[in-house]
């Protein structure tokens, strides 16, 4: 896990605690959860850029248009999970640890916008799919495991680690895509299943 997945994760969990809580109001949530998105989204577009040696200042407009829409993609939950975490705070008699496993969902998307921002960084280098440290895999990421293309590719196909197209919904997805110097793959990508 690098830094700024570590610091997303303090952040998203440490937000829902306080509401949990009693201790933030909704207000002191929605901002403070606003910031850590803006914050980890950002931080997560830079870190994969960087894999393809695209640093912050080097980024398109259009790479920029796809961070701010990620940001905002993100923040239109807020409102969801805020009146979620309310409705089953301590003082509700809720408990924290569910909505400590759905923060997990939102702690994952740190990783899709890693890929994202790879897929639309490296262009032409080539990418090979790596499945994550989960126990089981679904059919899609099992497939793909191995696979080297070029970034254009995948990005072509929309096929990507943490996508809802793929058979596990990607909800949970702990593949990555990783910069690499193998031969690409013959043939075309696998046809997804799908969910």
């Amino acid at each position: 896990m690098s830094a700024g997945s570590a610091n997303y994760r303090n952040g998203i969990r440490g937000t829902i605690r306080a509401l949990w809580g009693g201790v933030w109001s909704y207000d002191q949530f929605y901002d403070g959860l606003s910031t850590a998105i803006d914050m980890g989204i950002t931080t997560a577009w830079y870190e994969g850029a960087a894999e393809c040696g695209i640093m912050p200042a080097d980024l398109t407009p259009e790479e920029k248009a796809a961070m701010r829409q990620a940001i905002f993609h993100e923040t239109n939950y807020i409102t969801r999970l805020a009146a979620d975490v309310e409705a089953g705070s301590k003082a509700n008699g809720g408990k924290l640890a569910p909505l400590m496993a759905r923060a997990e969902t939102w702690i994952n998307r740190y990783n899709d916008i890693v890929n994202r921002a790879k897929l639309m960084a490296c262009e032409d280098q080539k990418l090979a799919w790596r499945l994550g440290p989960t126990r089981d895999h679904c059919v899609d990421c099992s497939r793909l495991n191995g696979r080297v293309k070029r970034a254009s590719q995948w990005e072509r196909y929309d096929i990507r680690p943490q996508s809802p197209l793929l058979a596990c919904g990607g909800w949970r997805c702990l593949c990555m895509l990783e910069v690499t110097d193998e031969p690409s793959s013959k043939g075309p990508l696998p046809r997804l299943v799908g969910p």
